[in-house]
């Protein structure tokens, strides 16, 4: 029963990681998204002021400072909405351990050796280069 509910745990996460990448992905998206509006808007500003109208730079003016709302908001929500993420995975991640801790020792240990073994090969073949 034991194994149900570490693969049930390791599943759940695993849905969750991918659920928080997703919403990730989205977000950065509305935000690549925001910064081109404003980037638009900013260039119209630049176009209309080299007629010098008062009224076409009082309306790009606004339009611009729309484009700054938006961004600036979207940039707080990102900020918000990564941190929640971020919370939750260390929440989870902190859950798996205190359940599983001999796995959690196992993961670290195959992943420090893995990461070990990488460097070390990339350093050997970086100093041959050298030499």
């Amino acid at each position: 029963m034991r194994t149900d509910d570490t693969t049930a745990a390791r599943d759940d996460a695993d849905v969750s990681l991918n659920q928080a990448m997703n919403a990730a992905n989205d977000a950065r998206e509305r935000f690549v998204s925001d910064l081109q509006t404003l980037a638009g808007h900013a260039q119209e500003l630049m176009h209309q002021t080299t007629a010098i109208s008062t009224e076409s730079i009082a309306v790009a003016r606004e339009q611009l400072r729309q484009s700054l709302s938006v961004a600036g908001e979207s940039i707080r929500k990102f900020q918000a909405d990564t941190l929640d993420r971020g919370r939750k995975a260390v929440e989870q991640t902190d859950s798996y351990v205190r359940e599983n801790p001999w796995q959690a020792i196992a993961i670290g240990l195959v992943a420090g050796l893995a990461l070990g073994v990488a460097g070390g090969s990339f350093a050997s073949r970086s100093s041959s280069t050298r030499a």
